[in-house]
Parts: structure tokens; sequence; C-alpha cells
């Protein structure tokens, strides 16, 4: 904690400023409740010792994502999924899960400061009405840099700013998003309307160099999950790509493939499909398919000719139920490409659905940052105001940046910590973190999406737009003084139905009780594909194939890290510990290679290579990657930030290697840099040797007979538990499970889980409750994959119960492997006893360290562990007895389903299920009887709580 000691909140103030909070927050009806928005679930207000749930939206980029908040009197302590919300159905993307710890981190900004002194919110606006008045004596402009701006309120508070000062220039720069597929849009629609992908009426989905199971997106792992119950209507997923992602290891077929070949490969697909009947969209000449011969790949890399023609055959087959995906990192040739092939498939208007799609905001790319930057090094602005943009850590030319800003006279930033691009800045306006703000976002046509603070606000912060409806209310009265009211007033004018029965504060505390409002939209006709720009990027993949085709350089993808993101969630510890779901590496990223390349270059993990391109050059350890294409790398951006306690020094900022934003880069040169490093990995041990810990089967020959699960069956020397009333008990479907590990976060977040930082992971002291294992099978280079969530199994007969010299180990009568954390005096006996390995030990005190306010995200219902105790999952038992409360409140019996655990309640796939294994009509007890069904190490005949039900491939074998 940075400050002097009065700057600091004290859990006394905090809950006396909740309190507060709390009170106004119980007249959820009175439009003038204060800063507590209505309660989602209980609108009469929160009540102590009882969990609220409050509806908001979680943006990031151009998604938006329906959440709920959990809180407990009045703060905020988990967040998951909306149920209520038509698009996220109960889910919640894994960094919105991870984000209460923003809230509560203790780098964030708490006061505007001005010259690195603390200053008042008038003083603040006065400067910056000041720098917009020597704008205009001056005759330049001002420079308004921001992330992106999905909230239609917010863009109109912009737009209103504009309007008033006619100098402004405003730029939305995400440096992680791609343009490429919207230059695609643009050139081959029309539009940048992005459309919204539905892998569940997929019967083949061909992913290229995309991720469609990252858990970015929920609504398209459940999509895609519901697609693989066994059966005829299971799904076929085709992946060619360069590293292994989460898509290449749930794949039926996958491909290590170079990238650059993707926009000749889905043009040879389309030749294909053209030469066996499957039309052209009107006007476009087939002559221009004929230089994409599906035939030269077999060889060049090294996939048999007879699955390429499978392929064919399958999506020809799909018609209507076939979906073709290109990822963000290939060119827009290839994006024109799978177009063509979607349209050719009649994917428009079914699995690839833009009828409701809204325009969104134009974004600056590369190319356009740097003509606003070299625009500014001329001395074209006279001041410049960066809101949540971080140009000094994310822009890849460091010296063009620091021309621009120094040319700048007067510069102000808008944001929630002091980073890279704060430090250039005079003027630092402490932000609200979104859990304390108020907004709108439009993720479709007829479909609003509300955010709203689920507490007041910590720190002496305001919401940007505050800050920026503050100027405007200076230079064009009146305004409202507040961004609720100017947000309320759009939606009187604008949303709010004209006939409507009932008043607007009615109207409006509705929406704020669902978080959403919808309403019937027609939708737009199926997009025309333009044939001239789908020609013209036919042409432009063949000439790069052919230059592409004589390099004998790597080719380097790079993508935003699926835990840190682009950066901005970098000081998040549970992020940092979370491991990269493929090569289980925490705090850092690496440089992913294949096992030949390491071979050739003697190379193992850890190892440091120095890679270049032109004359920009970064340093990376080498992880070894089972199925990454010989001749490619992959990376992760997000990391070597040089601000916050946490972020700090962890791992290499890799922005400075791009050009045009996270494109492929083609041209790589990597070199051995000599030594190596330790990597801390999560996971240590990537292969099953010959054991059945994890079961996969063919589907084909499952649901013929010919691959049953292998179970153990033996004799039991002791009678087995009997459990008269409830027996809790989990089921994990293998064939849904996408290994995203979300439900590790959602664990961690529910449950009090502290990390331990990089140096206690190397000594395998890390404290998940959850780990997702991650197993390899076959030949390296084309491996599969095999994912188990693994966690206490709470079995009936458990090892560790008996060694526990002082009980603290025990069984319920429900079921339930209990522990009584005050009874433990850390002999670690039950941990060198559990054959599942999913007991923690505190060796430090994690939680007594944490600086404040980072305790106030404690879950008031679970114990905060002291050091040196054992720690392990408990079903949540604490949502065990608050389900049972609620029913005898209701007065009626519980019911399957009235019980979530965290991990089951996070998981976008639906793949963990949760029940009484006593109610024969439960979920659990259905997924006890199914036939895939196993239990892990079930020959030691401890009884494990837990079912697996096998995972299912659907490979094409022509016939």
């Amino acid at each position: 904690m940075s400050g002097d000691r009065d700057s600091r909140l004290s859990r006394r103030r905090f809950l006396g400023l909740m309190g507060a909070s709390a009170a106004l927050a119980a007249g959820c009806s009175k439009p003038d409740r204060g800063a507590i928005a209505s309660n989602a679930k209980r609108p009469r207000g929160s009540t102590p010792g009882l969990t609220d749930s409050y509806a908001t939206t979680f943006q990031e980029g151009l998604d938006s994502h329906g959440v709920l908040v959990r809180a407990r009197e009045g703060r905020p302590i988990h967040l998951q999924g909306n149920d209520l919300h038509p698009l996220s159905k109960g889910k919640a993307p894994m960094r919105a899960i991870a984000d209460i710890m923003r809230l509560y981190d203790p780098d964030r900004l708490r006061q505007p400061l001005a010259d690195g002194r603390p200053a008042s919110w008038t003083a603040c606006v006065e400067s910056l009405l000041s720098m917009l008045k020597a704008a205009k004596q001056n005759n330049k402009g001002v420079l308004l840099l921001t992330g992106a701006l999905v909230s239609p309120t917010a863009r109109r508070l912009v737009s209103d700013l504009a309007k008033t000062v006619p100098g402004l220039k405003h730029a939305a720069w995400e440096p992680a998003l791609s343009d490429s597929e919207a230059s695609a849009l643009r050139s081959c629609y029309g539009s940048q309307r992005r459309p919204r992908l539905k892998p569940e009426l997929a019967r083949v989905v061909v992913a290229l160099e995309a991720d469609l199971l990252s858990p970015d997106k929920p609504s398209e792992i459940a999509g895609f999950a519901s697609t693989r119950a066994p059966g005829s209507g299971m799904s076929r997923l085709y992946v060619f790509e360069a590293g292994m992602s989460l898509t290449g290891a749930k794949a039926d077929h996958r491909f290590p493939w170079r990238p650059s070949r993707s926009a000749a490969l889905a043009f040879g697909l389309a030749r294909e499909l053209w030469s066996k009947g499957v039309p052209l969209p009107p006007g476009f000449d087939p002559a221009l398919l004929a230089p994409f011969y599906l035939g030269r790949f077999p060889s060049e890399e090294q996939i048999g000719a007879d699955i390429l023609s499978r392929l064919v055959a399958d999506l020809k087959g799909a018609r209507g139920g076939a979906l073709v995906v290109a990822g963000p990192s290939l060119p827009a040739e290839a994006h024109a490409a799978v177009f063509l092939l979607n349209a050719m498939l009649g994917a428009e208007g079914r699995t690839v659905d833009a009828s409701l799609s809204s325009e969104p905001e134009t974004l600056a790319n590369g190319q356009g940052m740097r003509r606003i930057l070299e625009s500014a090094a001329s001395g074209a602005f006279e001041a410049a105001v960066f809101w949540r943009a971080n140009p000094a850590y994310a822009f890849p030319d460091p010296d063009l940046w620091q021309a621009a800003v120094s040319a700048i006279p007067s510069k102000a930033f808008i944001g929630m910590h002091a980073d890279e691009t704060a430090r250039n800045c005079g003027l630092i306006l402490a932000e609200n973190h979104w859990l304390e703000s108020w907004n709108d976002f439009e993720p479709q046509q007829g479909l609003l999406s509300l955010q709203q603070p689920a507490i007041g606000r910590i720190f002496n912060t305001q919401q940007g737009e505050d800050i920026l409806l503050a100027v405007l209310t200076r230079l064009r009265p009146p305004m409202p003084s507040e961004y609720r009211g100017y947000l309320m007033a759009r939606w009187k004018s604008s949303v709010f139905p004209g006939k409507a029965a009932v008043s607007f504060e009615r109207f409006w505390n509705a929406c704020l009780h669902d978080g959403v409002f919808s309403w019937p939209e027609s939708p737009k006709p199926l997009r025309r594909l333009e044939p001239k720009a789908v020609a013209d990027a036919s042409r432009k993949a063949c000439s790069a194939t052919e230059v592409r085709d004589r390099t004998t350089d790597f080719e380097l993808v790079l993508a935003p890290a699926a835990s840190v993101h682009d950066g901005r969630y970098a000081n998040n510890g549970w992020l940092q510990e979370l491991p990269h779901p493929m090569t289980k590496l925490s705090w850092g990223n690496s440089a992913a290679m294949s096992p030949a390349d390491a071979e050739r270059l003697k190379l193992k993990d850890g190892s440091l290579v120095e890679l270049s391109i032109n004359e920009r050059k970064a340093v990376l350890p080498v992880v070894v990657q089972p199925g990454q294409a010989p001749g490619t790398l992959s990376s992760c951006l997000g990391y070597g930030r040089r601000s916050g306690s946490v972020a700090r020094g962890v791992g290499m900022n890799l922005y400075p290697l791009l050009q045009n934003g996270p494109d492929l880069v083609i041209g790589t040169k990597v070199r051995p840099a000599g030594g190596s490093v330790d990597l801390p990995f999560i996971q240590r041990h990537h292969k099953l040797e010959g054991r059945e810990v994890v079961q996969q089967r063919a589907s084909r020959e499952f649901l013929a007979g010919t691959a049953p699960i292998h179970r153990h069956h033996s004799m039991r020397l002791i009678p087995s538990q009997r459990f008269q009333g409830r027996k809790w008990s989990m089921a994990v479907d293998l064939s849904r499970c996408v290994g995203c590990q979300s439900c590790v976060l959602a664990c961690q977040s529910e449950n009090n889980v502290p990390t331990v930082g990089p140096e206690r992971v190397l000594k395998g002291r890390e404290m998940h409750w959850i780990r997702v294992d991650r197993y390899y099978e076959g030949d390296p280079s084309r491996p599969s994959v095999l994912f188990e969530p693994m966690f206490c199994q709470q079995c009936d007969d458990a090892p560790c119960e008996t060694v526990c010299p002082v009980a603290a180990t025990n069984h319920s009568p429900e079921g339930l492997n209990q522990m009584a954390y005050n009874r433990c005096v850390g002999t670690r006996y039950c941990s060198n006893n559990c054959p599942y390995k999913v007991r923690r030990f505190n060796f430090f005190e994690y939680a007594a360290d944490a600086p404040e306010p980072m305790s106030l995200a404690f879950n008031p219902e679970v114990t905060v562990r002291p050091r040196g105790v054992m720690e392990k999952c408990t079903f949540c038992v604490q949502r065990i007895d608050e389900g049972k409360a609620l029913a005898k409140a209701a007065g009626r019996a519980l019911k399957d389903g009235d019980i979530e655990p965290a991990c089951a309640a996070a998981c976008p796939a639906g793949a963990i299920v949760f029940g009484d294994l006593n109610d024969p009509k439960s979920r659990v007890a259905a997924a006890f009887r199914d036939k895939r069904g196993f239990r892990v190490l079930e020959e030691l005949e401890i009884n494990p709580s837990v079912t697996y039900l096998a995972g299912l491939t659907n490979q094409n074998h022509g016939n």
C-alpha cells in the first residue's frame, strides 16, 4: 500500500461507508437512492448475513457481457453470469470473474493528482477547461485518445463534447484487436458489422488460426459444447493452426499449420467445393480459384490427401450447418476467403448471423495510430486526454511516442492506475472501477445492457464519463450534473416507449433489476458478398503465398494472453498465477516452439532465445510445445509492464515487435541468446504413462460397443458407507469441458484462495483448489490432448481422514469430506495420503500479508486460512447451507439445481453438474448412471463422490 497513513482505507471506515450506502439502497424504487443501485434478486434492500445480487455489465474491447455481482453487506465479493441476459445466458467471461480484484487493487489511484500532488476535482476540471481554452487561442487541436467506446450514451457524450470543442479529435484504439477482419468486412460487405457465430447450429466447424473456445466468449463455448453429446447429431471440428490452442485441443482433426497458408487453403477448399457442384456466389469468376490447388498441401504440410478430401465432403454434406472461422491474426485476404466459403455453404444467416449486429465504432489501427502520433509530433495538438488507453506501453514505436508526447504542451490522463502513459501527464484523474459506475451497452440491435454500481466509490474517484460531462456542463449549460442523469435522460428520450403503461421511473428500475432491455427488431437482410473484393483478395493471397514460400524464417503469432489480455489486467495476481491453458506456464510469457525446431536449435524449456524482426528484438524463454507447427512460434501480449506492484517486470513486452496490430508476423529470426531460466509451471508432468486416469473414446466405436469405458471392480474388505439423507456428489463431462479454467478462477474468488507468487510456484506450492490437468498422448508433433478438472473427490472412504492425528478432516452425514481448520496442526499426513494430490498447505500467512483493501474481497462465509493449515475443495459448502436456508425460508423442499458451486456456475460449457446422488431424478444421479461414467483411481476402493464422463471424439473416417 502506497501513500501516507491518512489515505488508507480502514475496514472500519469501509464498513461505515457501505452501511450508509446500503441504507440508501433500501428504497430501490426511488430515483435518488444514491450510489448503490437496485437489487437484482431482492429489491427491498440489503439484509445483513445474506448475499445480494446486482445485475450489471462487463465491457472489454468491443464486447459486453451481462453479469451478476454477488455482494455481502454492501461489498462485491463474487461475479457470475446473468441468467436474464439473452446473450450471456448465465455465464461470464473468465476475466470478468477475476476483475473483482481490480476493484480492491491497492495500487489503484485514490485521488486526482496535479503535477504529482493531490488536487481537488474542482481544480482538475478548471485545469481541463484551461487546456481547451489554450488550444482554441493557439488554433490547435485537442486529442482525445480512448479505448473502445461501446456504450451508445458514452459515444453521444463524446459527440456532444466534439461539437462544443471544434478542435477535438477523438480516436478509439484497442492495441490487442487486429484490423484484418474489420478491413475484410469493409471491403467485402461495405460494413464492419461483426456477425454472431452460432456453433450450436453447426454440424461441421473449420477453424483457421481461430480459438473459438477461448474463455473470452462463453456463449460460443456453450454453443459448441451443446453439440458434443454422443449420437448422430455430434458435431465435427477441424482446426488448422500454428500453436496448440483450446480449440485445437478439442478438435476431432487438428493440423499443425503455417498460418501464412490459411488464405490459400480457404480458397483451395472453395475451389474443391465448386468442382463438386457447390455454386459460387453470383458474379464470382471461378477462374480466380484456379491457382489454389488443394492437392499441393499434403506434401508441403505433411497432411494426408485423403483427410482433405473427406473434409471437403463433410463441408458439402453439411451445407446450411457448416461454419468456417478465420482468426484475428490472419490477413484480410484469409478473412475474405472464409466469407466466400461461408456464403457457398449457406452459413450466412444461420451459423454466421449478422442480421441484428450493430455497427461498431471504428477503431484506429496501427497505421492510423502512427498517423495520429506523427501529427502530434509535428505540433498539431495543444492538449491531449488519454482515457483507458496506454500508448506508452502498447504502441510499438516508443521513439515516435516520445516525440509525440513531448510535443504536446498539456496532457491529462483518466484511468484507474498510474500506468506508463500517466507518467507522461501532468494531470492524473483517478477513475472509478466499472463496478462503481453507470453506463449502457448495445451488444446487438434490439438489446441494451445496463451497467450500474454495485458499490459506492471506495476512493476519491470519478467515472470517466462524469469528468467529461463536468467539462461539457461548464462549456454548454444546461446539462445534467451527473452521468447517471445524462444516461437516464437519453433513455427517457430514445429508449423509453412513448405510449408505455408505466412511468419512466418504474420502467428504469425494471431494466436495472433485469440488467437488460430488449424489444422486437426487424432483422437486416442477408449480407451480399462483393465479388470484386473477394477477387482482389484471391489475387493478393496468390502473390503472398509465392513470396512467403521463399522464406525460411519463422512465422510468429502474437495474441492477447488468455489471462492478462492486452496488459490491462497485468496487476491482478489471480490472473498472473492462472497458468496458460496449454503450456501451463504462469507469471509470464514464452516462445512456444515445436519439438522438431527445439531439437534442431538445441533448446529446451527455459532456454533463452532472441526474436528479431528487422531491427526490433526481444528475448524470451522457450517452451517446447507438442503440436506446434514447425517453423512457427506462438507467444502472448500483455506482459512486461513497467508499472504496478504485481505486474512490474513480469514477462516481456512484445508490442515493439508489432507493426499494424497483433497480425501474423512473417520473417521472424530466432537465435539462441545463451543461458536459461527456471519457468514457474503449474503442471510438471504431461503424459498418462499408460494409465487411464483420463478416458477418451471415439464416438462411433463407443456407441457400437467396441470401445467401452474401463472400470475397476474388486472385492471390498470393508462395507460401503450408507448415507440416509442427502449425498452430495459431482459429475464432470469431459466431452463438454474445453479446459478454459473459468472454474479455477471462480473457485479462487468464492473460497478466498490466495496467490503465492512465482517463487512459490517454482517450488510447487500453488494454492488453487481446482486444477485443470492437461495431458498429451501420441506423437509429440501431432498429439491428442485430454483435459480433466481435478479437485477434492470427497471420497467416502477418504485416506486423508484415517491418518489425521487430530481429526481435522472428517466425513459429514451428507458425504462431504470436511476440514476443521482450527483443529489442523499442519502435519501434512493427509496430503501425503491423498492419491489425487488436491490438498494445499499454507506455508506462509498469505491472507495476513494482503495489503488493504484487498482483504475486502474475501467471502465472509469462508474461513480465511492461516499459516500452517491444510485446505482443499469443499464443494462450496457455504453455498449448500445458503441453498438450504433459502428453501426453508420459502417454505419448500430443496430442489435439484437450487445449489450450484462456484465452479459449476462459472463453467461456460455446462460440463460440471452438482446435486444429491440420493435423488434418483437429479442430474448428477443421471450422470452417475451414464455408460460413459468412470471414477479416477477407482481401483483404490476409496469411493470418490465425483464421476467423470469420458470424452468422445467424432473423427471422419470416410464411411
